[in-house]
This record gives C-alpha cells, sequence and structure tokens, in this order.
C-alpha cells in the first residue's frame, strides 16, 4: 500500500518493539516500550581547503576522519532495569541495612498507629524523631513508643497536632539493591513500522552505558538512557537499518 505518489510521503510512525540482550549472560531484558531513540552517527571530519577567484580561502570538500556514534533511548517508567541502565550500576536480591524516613500529622495519641513502612521484609532495629519547637527540629524519641515488631507508633499527649519525623534503622532482608557492579555491555533490536505498514529493523551489536549522563529524577515524566554504539570487529559499520519489504498482516 502506497502512500502519496510513489510512496514519496511515506514516514516512520513508530517504535513498534526494541530488546537489550546482555552480552556477558546471552540474557532478553523484558523491558517497556521506549516511546522514542536518537541515535547520533558522531561523525569526525575535515573539510578539504581551498582559495576562490577573489583569493578568499573556503573549502572545496570535506571527509569523515572519524566516528563516535551514540544512542539515546527514552522511556516514560523508572524501572529497576531502567534505573540500572540510567545509573550504571546493577541492582541485585539481598538483604542490607539502610536508612528510612516516614513522617506523620498527629491527630490521635494514646493509640498505637500502623507505621506503614513494610511488613515482615523489613526489620525495624532503631528509631530516632523529632518535631519543631519554636521553629527548630527538637528530638522527640521520648514523647512516643515505637512497636518495631508490630509496626506501629502510639504518641503522647504533647505532640497532638504536631507534625513528627522520623528515622528508621532498618534491614531489608529481600530486595533488589543496587551494587557497584558496573552495567553489561548489550546489543539492540529495534522494530520500526512504517506510514505504509511495511517492517524496518534495526539492529546495534554492542552498546554500553554513558556513564556521564547517570542522573536520578524519580518524578520526570521521562528517562532518557544514553549509551555509546561501540565497534565489534569484522563490521564496517555500528548498525544496521532494513527496510524488510515486509507488511504487518492483522
Amino acid at each position: 500500500m502506497a502512500i502519496g505518489i510513489d510512496g514519496i510521503d511515506r514516514s516512520i510512525k513508530n517504535i513498534a518493539e526494541l530488546s537489550f540482550q546482555n552480552l556477558d549472560t546471552g540474557v532478553v531484558l523484558n523491558l517497556p516500550k521506549p516511546s522514542s531513540f536518537i541515535i547520533d552517527r558522531g561523525f569526525q571530519q575535515r573539510r578539504v581547503p581551498t582559495v576562490d577567484d577573489r583569493g578568499n580561502m573556503t573549502y572545496s570538500d570535506n571527509y569523515i576522519v572519524g566516528e563516535d556514534p551514540k544512542l539515546q533511548i527514552i522511556y516514560a517508567q523508572w524501572q529497576p532495569e531502567i534505573m540500572a541502565f540510567k545509573m550504571g550500576t546493577t541492582f541485585e536480591t539481598g538483604s542490607q541495612d539502610i536508612q528510612i524516613s516516614k513522617s506523620f500529622d498527629v491527630y490521635k495519641t494514646g493509640v498505637a498507629i500502623p507505621l506503614n513502612i513494610g511488613d515482615t521484609g523489613i526489620t525495624i532495629n532503631s528509631s530516632k524523631a523529632s518535631h519543631t519547637v519554636g521553629n527548630i527540629s527538637v528530638d522527640a524519641t521520648s514523647l512516643l513508643t515505637v512497636d518495631g515488631t508490630a509496626k506501629t507508633v502510639t504518641f503522647q499527649a504533647g505532640l497532638l497536632n504536631k507534625r513528627v519525623t522520623f528515622q528508621f534503622d532498618v534491614t531489608v532482608t529481600s530486595g533488589l539493591i543496587e551494587t557497584a557492579n558496573k552495567t553489561a555491555n548489550h546489543s539492540v533490536a529495534a522494530t520500526l513500522v512504517a506510514t505504509d505498514d511495511e517492517l524496518i529493523f534495526l539492529e546495534i551489536p554492542k552498546v554500553s552505558v554513558n556513564f556521564e549522563t547517570s542522573q536520578l529524577s524519580p518524578s520526570a515524566e521521562q528517562v532518557d538512557i544514553n549509551f555509546f554504539i561501540n565497534s565489534v570487529a569484522g563490521r564496517c559499520k555500528p548498525y544496521d537499518i532494513i527496510y524488510s519489504g515486509e507488511y504487518i498482516s492483522c
């Protein structure tokens, strides 16, 4: 099905599929579909100088002397493996001691109130609390009782209508923990769909995370993951794009 005159108005509708394969383990990552990606060839070039008929320095040509291609993939979700790409380090299941925070606006005293900081997978080791007196934070730990087993807190009357902020020392017994291990190299495979429903395939044999762009912004509406496209022995191009001549049939 041609679009326009001889298909000259044909374009790409969207990304239908995109996947990563870990080059160390062979595992294909089960990630959400991205909203977009950008490939920058990063050509390094030289221009050939010459002189025109008026004696002005100008250029007659240019040629490529190097290439530093890059890939940016944009997601709409924060997810552990996407975060691992963004931060440049991996996650693994394990146990770890960590501090967590929690705040309450105290409207009840003398009764046990759930802490809502997790259930059996979190052990409370100790806690500190504060409230505000004269615009200054003051320790309030002695004005409340934390039940680490039941994970509740009981406030004394002196904290009524106050805001109380906690910091708990806890052990997360089985969580996904960021490690110091750097994210592995991956290959990338993508399927694009043209406006006439032709399938366009993209293959990038080897990418590595660009660690200079490792910022965490959890409230952002999108996450951009930046990669270097690396050279692979025996290949002349950093990636392949193929207009397959095959069409979606639904």
